[in-house]
């Protein structure tokens, strides 16, 4: 597998450290960025023991606090990650359709055959599955392992939703994910 840890944004000052720990919490391998390249990356690193690994991302130079987004390619399974969330231009008013497209990537190198996206609208910038409202599921056709799957789907504005700033979720599930912390994208939307 792969371990990448990625600048967002790619601009800033520092130097990433990626460090793996074994499931004993012994250290293994690392790899450190030159002064402000934005990718720190283990490559084709195989596991020695099955378990849960810990991987430590840590940053240095000027800057204390960076942003950065961690990818895993090759793991032995799915994970499915939604992206590149779009929907029709505009506001909308209850009942009308939005067109959604978006993107779902998985990871994992075995073939997705089991999977569903659900579309939310909710008025918080994170999804809650307790207080959103959902505008229906979906199957998309099997997703292999290490590609993308285009998607596109429509939902309506519930009736009666009020005026006001809402934002639509997009929640990918498949049986076995690996990772659990990646399957939702979320993008804003105006209710006239």
């Amino acid at each position: 597998m792969t371990l990448r840890a990625i600048k967002d944004p790619s601009t800033q000052a520092g130097t990433l450290r990626l460090q793996l720990y074994t499931p004993s919490q012994s250290v293994g391998p690392n790899v450190e960025t030159a002064p402000d390249q934005p990718i720190a990356e283990l490559r084709n690193y195989v596991a020695a023991q099955g378990g849960l690994y810990y991987v430590q991302v840590t940053a240095t130079g000027n800057t204390n606090n960076i942003t950065y987004r961690l990818e895993v390619d090759g793991l032995d399974g799915v994970d499915l990650r939604p992206q590149s969330l779009l929907i029709g231009p505009g506001s909308y008013l209850p009942n009308d359709e939005i067109r959604l497209g978006f993107d779902i990537a998985n990871l994992g190198a075995q073939d997705s055959t089991t999977s569903s996206f659900e579309v939310f609208i909710g008025d918080s910038a994170a999804h809650d599955s307790m207080t959103d409202t959902s505008l229906g599921v979906f199957s998309p056709p099997v997703i292999g392992g290490s590609a993308t799957l285009p998607v596109t789907a429509r939902v309506n504005v519930p009736p009666g939703t009020a005026t006001g700033d809402y934002y639509i979720h997009v929640v990918v599930t498949e049986t076995g994910d690996l990772n659990a912390n990646n399957d939702v994208t979320s993008v804003p939307v105006r209710v006239d």
